[in-house]
């Protein structure tokens, strides 16, 4: 049986000042926090938003540049916006046995889980994916 993407796991944007941003979300579409961590190794911090503490829903994720690396630089070349669109797989191997994925790097993503962004851009399109996971420390904060 080929790879295939158990469900969408979040929306990245790549925003300024996470805190007033997720305050301007929250106040137009009543989404609240539901995970924030800091990723020193990538220089991110992650602010996990929802529209219900229901872990089966897909969640906002927005990502606040804290330390110089790609992340700053997309800011400060594209600005505010999305960034990415991230799938839960159960294996990240089983995608990146494509020629065109030889080269792609695992690392630890948000949650703690194993995560890699794909070379290919379907339709300009980067593609985070992300393992399945206990998604139940989606509603931890912290």
């Amino acid at each position: 049986m080929a790879a295939q993407v158990q469900y969408i796991d979040h929306v990245g944007i790549v925003v300024e000042n996470a805190d007033a941003s997720a305050k301007a979300l929250s106040d137009m579409l009543g989404v609240h926090i539901v995970h924030d961590e800091v990723i020193d190794a990538v220089g991110v911090r992650l602010v996990y938003l929802a529209a219900s503490d229901a872990p089966e829903g897909a969640t906002v994720q927005l990502v606040q540049p804290v330390a110089p690396g790609p992340i700053r630089d997309f800011l400060a070349s594209h600005g505010e916006g999305p960034h990415h669109v991230c799938f839960c797989v159960d294996q990240i191997a089983d995608f990146l046995c494509r020629p065109a994925e030889s080269e792609t790097k695992i690392f630890t993503g948000g949650r703690g889980r194993q995560a890699c962004f794909l070379a290919a851009r379907p339709a300009g399109l980067q593609v985070e994916l992300i393992e399945m996971g206990a998604r139940a420390a989606l509603s931890e904060r912290g």
